[in-house]
């Protein structure tokens, strides 16, 4: 079924808050709908020290919940600029002091907490065509699988913000947060990030990346459709190809194992024996 997607992937760069553009070369139509995914290589968001950094009661809670599973970012102390809530914001000149927001101190906790959330990407993209100069609607709604019942403290809708004695720096409700949290378990990920609900001609595109944060990988962006079982995914694909021939060489690697034991043990025996009985 992987045969019949199509995947266009361009690599990009860019640091803290710049802004990037690259050309994507669609070489054959595309049919909706259509998913635009980023790609991450070598940013380890999955080793376990960042990984089992994270409270996953404290985002199902509207109500402040500090929880020791976060350390080492549990407190506005422990973020490290430049914050990502600066790297969102038009008016924030790159290479800026990071803002402390009003009524914040050192230890004023945070929520979402925990390394994982910190380390969110915060690249945006957009798509037009070079041929015909017109943009392509990226929808960022439905990109999550899992339905996470995740909660903003309070009713306000601005970020960051101080609520009920915490610092609420991130919309814990956002698909684009809830996408990164549920980020697979390797190294080398690609995250869902919209839908395009339109065919996509053969053709050259710009692909437009602001709001960058570094994060120290390698980046990626690629246009993909699905079949009836999802995305191709060679990783998974070798990874149940090498799984599958290990699993039918093991019985032979038995045998063989067996049969070079059973000729040591008769060896053996057969020594033992002679020396039982030595010949005169």
């Amino acid at each position: 079924a992987s045969a019949d997607t199509k995947q266009f992937r361009v690599e990009y760069t860019c640091s803290d808050h710049e802004s990037a553009e690259v050309e994507l070369d669609v070489k054959e139509e595309m049919k909706q709908p259509v998913f635009l995914y980023f790609e991450l290589d070598g940013f380890y968001l999955t080793h376990k020290n960042v990984k089992q950094s994270v409270s996953y009661p404290q985002m199902v809670s509207d109500v402040p919940v500090v929880d020791g599973d976060c350390k080492p970012m549990m407190y506005f102390g422990d973020m490290v600029p430049p914050y990502p809530w600066d790297l969102i914001n038009p008016d924030f000149a790159a290479g800026s002091n990071s803002t402390r927001p009003a009524n914040v101190s050192d230890d004023t906790p945070i929520k979402p907490c925990g390394s994982l959330a910190y380390w969110i990407s915060t690249d945006r993209f957009s798509l037009k065509s070079v041929d015909t100069n017109v943009s392509i609607p990226v929808s960022e709604n439905d990109i999550v699988w899992q339905k996470l019942p995740y909660k903003n403290t309070g009713t306000g809708r601005e970020f960051p913000r101080v609520e009920q004695g915490q610092l609420l720096w991130w919309d814990v409700e956002d698909e684009h947060f809830k996408a990164w949290i549920a980020s697979r378990s390797y190294h080398h990920f690609a995250q869902l990030w919209g839908r395009i609900e339109e065919n996509i001609p053969a053709g050259k595109y710009i692909v437009s990346v602001s709001n960058c944060r570094q994060l120290w990988a390698d980046k990626a962006v690629f246009l993909a459709t699905h079949s009836w079982i999802g995305a191709s995914n060679l990783f998974v694909a070798n990874a149940y190809l090498v799984t599958g021939v290990v699993l039918m060489l093991w019985p032979l690697v038995n045998v063989v194992l067996g049969k070079i034991v059973e000729h040591h043990r008769a060896k053996r025996a057969l020594t033992a024996v002679a020396n039982a009985h030595p010949q005169h």
